[in-house]
């Protein structure tokens, strides 16, 4: 498996696009983004604005990677105001080393990776 590589992503009906992780990882041709907690907050301030996501709470150990956890709340995302949808930590490589992700939304959300600026003509 191959390091994740630095990308932004976008998703349909929220504003703006958000730094990430991607690898090669796809579901239903839609892109499975990687984020580290500073790149999930911002994320996650811009779905709360939106009102896509009520709100959000992070849990667990931050020195326990493998129990740190967030779970997102709201009428999108659950039946239940009390009932959420959970996104374990993973310890994943990047270009960056390796580092403590999230891939929220990954295998169920549609993201897609923003295109990259177009070359400047000399």
């Amino acid at each position: 498996m191959s390091a994740l590589r630095r990308a932004k992503v976008e998703l349909p009906d929220v504003e703006g696009s958000f730094d990430c992780y991607l690898g090669d990882d796809r579901w239903n041709g839609f892109r499975c983004p990687f984020f580290t907690r500073a790149q999930a907050d911002v994320l996650l301030e811009a779905l709360v604005k939106d009102g896509t996501v009520d709100r959000y709470a992070w849990w667990g150990d931050p020195a326990e990677q493998a129990s740190y956890a967030l779970t997102l709340f709201g009428d999108g995302i659950s039946e239940s105001e009390d009932i959420g949808e959970a996104f374990d930590s993973c310890s994943r490589e990047t270009v960056d080393g390796n580092l403590m992700l999230w891939s929220i939304g990954g295998w169920c959300w549609c993201w897609v990776e923003e295109a990259p600026p177009a070359p400047k003509e000399i």
